[in-house]
């Protein structure tokens, strides 16, 4: 278990996550207790975060803040601002997105190379469910 810390108004990011404990300290700190043991579906995510990031592109051009909150609303799972940024960099790097400064920092959106695989993802879904049911295949 671990204890995080946070202020009455960030409860509502928190209430998303499983099986967790809230201590009221009083009436601006609380107290969560959290599994640390991740679950399928956060450790899949993480696993294709650089493929959830360009769906959440499609549309239009996010920050890293705007794609990280997107994420979480999406599927339930808090991911630190360090990680979003690394594969945002990441992806920016292979040619996927381009990214142009703005106000509220950097916005991201898709290049062409990051269309083309968004157009495929049926294709790479089907991949991807083939390899995990190959790998959690067990011996007869």
């Amino acid at each position: 278990m671990r204890e995080v810390f946070i202020a009455g108004d960030f409860l509502n990011v928190y209430t998303l996550v499983e099986e967790r404990k809230i201590v009221r300290l009083d009436s601006e700190v609380f107290i969560l207790n959290l599994e640390l043991q991740p679950s399928v579906q956060e450790r899949s995510l993480k696993a294709f975060l650089d493929l959830a990031i360009l769906c959440a592109l499609v549309d239009k051009a996010m920050t890293g803040y705007e794609i990280n909150s997107f994420l979480t609303k999406k599927f339930g799972i808090i991911i630190g601002p360090n990680t979003i940024y690394s594969k945002l960099t990441s992806i920016e790097r292979k040619g996927w997105t381009k990214s142009v400064q703005i106000r509220a920092g950097r916005a991201y959106s898709l290049t062409e190379k990051g269309k083309e695989i968004t157009d495929n993802m049926n294709e790479i879904s089907e991949e991807i469910q083939l390899f995990i049911k190959t790998m959690l295949r067990t011996p007869k």
